[in-house]
């Protein structure tokens, strides 16, 4: 296994430190500390249940940790007015909704919210972000299509758009391949490690899929329990123990020929 604590040891754009978060007494994580380096893409892992959602939340400012804290570039993420964390950090939720009625344009432009407001006035500038966001996510002429018209591929590409139209440093986003079929799932963590790379943001993914995780993410943060049980780039977490730690169940890697990450697969 490899230690949470070698890999929090770096500093990154994202740091939590003893994070904690209860509800009605119950615990839902313990003690989390890790980091998340930018220009990087990092997977937070574990089954339903492992804590992985809450804490993407809290690192959202969509939840306040019970206990430790959740840091943006060194600073607390609670210290940070709405707008100027929302300038600097983008959250896509699991759900949503259809923006049924609206235009892929509309909804990109929904990014925009952030720096100027909703009486603010649409500038120049405003609508340069929501081109270049189109074109990074490779929407290029679907500008005036309804989203409900376009495949779920597309869509999810949609709201990936009006986060960089958001113009932050990081993305959250939790789970946003779950619905997508195996080739949309490539399509859409292919285009994320492409801005984390050539964009230097600081991409963090809920997951399930070891998979997909380890051929698309430079790190891996796995969570069982609400704790923090693995840490590591892909190498490290795909041995048998670290993956039985995680999933409970007895699991093979293998490394086929012409694939850089390795494959893991239930014995």
């Amino acid at each position: 296994m490899v230690s949470a604590a070698a890999s929090a040891s770096g500093s990154g754009a994202f740091r939590l430190e003893g994070v904690g978060f209860a509800v009605q007494g119950r615990e839902i994580l313990r003690d989390v500390t890790l980091s998340f380096p930018e220009g990087r893409m990092t997977a937070l892992l574990g089954h339903n249940g492992s804590g992985k959602s809450t804490l993407l939340r809290i690192m959202a400012r969509r939840a306040e940790a019970t206990s430790g804290a959740a840091l943006w570039d060194g600073r607390a993420v609670r210290a940070f007015g709405e707008r100027a964390f929302a300038r600097e950090v983008a959250w896509l939720p699991q759900e949503m909704g259809s923006a049924a009625g609206m235009t892929l344009r509309e909804l990109v432009a929904c990014g925009r919210y952030p720096w100027h407001g909703p009486l603010g006035r649409f500038t120049p500038e405003d609508g340069r972000k929501v081109a270049a966001g189109i074109e990074a996510v490779g929407l290029g002429g679907f500008e005036e299509r309804f989203v409900q018209t376009l495949s779920g591929g597309e869509r999810q590409r949609a709201w990936i758009a009006m986060m960089l139209a958001q113009d932050g440093r990081c993305l959250l986003l939790d789970e946003p391949t779950a619905a997508l079929d195996v080739a949309h799932q490539v399509e859409v963590l292919s285009l994320l490690r492409r801005l984390a790379q050539e964009k230097g943001l600081t991409v963090v993914v809920v997951m399930h899929e070891i998979n997909m995780a380890a051929r698309f993410c430079d790190l891996i943060h796995a969570l069982k329990g609400g704790e923090v049980v693995a840490s590591g780039p892909p190498d490290g977490i795909m041995t048998p123990e670290t993956l039985r730690l995680i999933y409970d169940v007895e699991m093979n890697v293998t490394h086929p020929p012409g694939r850089e990450a390795p494959l893991a697969y239930v014995r």
